[in-house]
């Protein structure tokens, strides 16, 4: 699990989560843009996503930085941290986030499948994460669509992403497979008859 967030930027330097629910609280005066969506954008980052690096206004106001995070697997710790620079690569890193070995964000999500023993049908780690992440900025908090990744996303893609994540795509799949397979024969049969290399006969000549 996500255990830890750093980031010398940060007002709290350290952020810590514990098993269960986690909860991120504004203050008691309900004050706005105080960081709350922010936050929820970097575990994205730390899940491997993109959006956290590419807003402007952390550019603008924050400046470069890089986030460090901590997983635990099995009561063991393992420490990285990404760079809003260069969000294709990733650093290991020791207890105190120095910068060991880099690794491309493919192999690191990857790694992230695995740990969290995440092995579906046609289903990346980033759709199954990312899709979910319902956060201002990512441009999928739209109530009418609640499961599109983006808002232009066809509700057919979203649906299936769904049925993926639940393990029932693959029938459907199958299903599909062989329609598309029947189709380009039929087309294939049809174009053969136009050029003549097979005959055309209709009923009448049949009989």
């Amino acid at each position: 699990m996500l255990s830890e967030i750093y980031c010398e930027k940060f007002h709290q330097k350290r952020i810590t989560f514990h098993k269960g629910l986690n909860v991120v609280l504004g203050t008691s005066k309900a004050d706005n843009s105080i960081g709350k969506s922010s936050l929820m954008l970097i575990i994205d980052f730390a899940f491997g996503g993109t959006t956290y690096s590419r807003s402007s206004d952390i550019l603008k106001n924050v400046g470069k930085h890089y986030i460090g995070f901590k997983f635990v697997f099995n009561d063991k710790e393992y420490h990285f941290s990404r760079s809003i620079e260069d969000q294709e690569i990733v650093w290991k890193c020791d207890a105190t986030y120095t910068r060991i070995e880099s690794m491309p964000i493919s192999d690191y999500c990857e790694w992230l499948a695995k740990q969290y023993d995440f092995s579906i049908y046609k289903l990346s780690f980033r759709n199954a994460v990312s899709r979910y992440i319902r956060v201002y900025g990512k441009g999928n908090y739209d109530e009418k669509h609640p499961l599109h990744i983006v808002s232009t996303e066809t509700g057919e893609k979203a649906t299936i992403a769904l049925l993926k994540l639940f393990e029932q795509y693959k029938t459907i799949d199958d299903l599909e497979s062989r329609v598309k397979k029947s189709a380009d024969n039929l087309q294939t049969y049809t174009q053969a008859q136009a050029h003549n290399f097979v005959a055309k006969i209709g009923i009448r000549k049949y009989e």
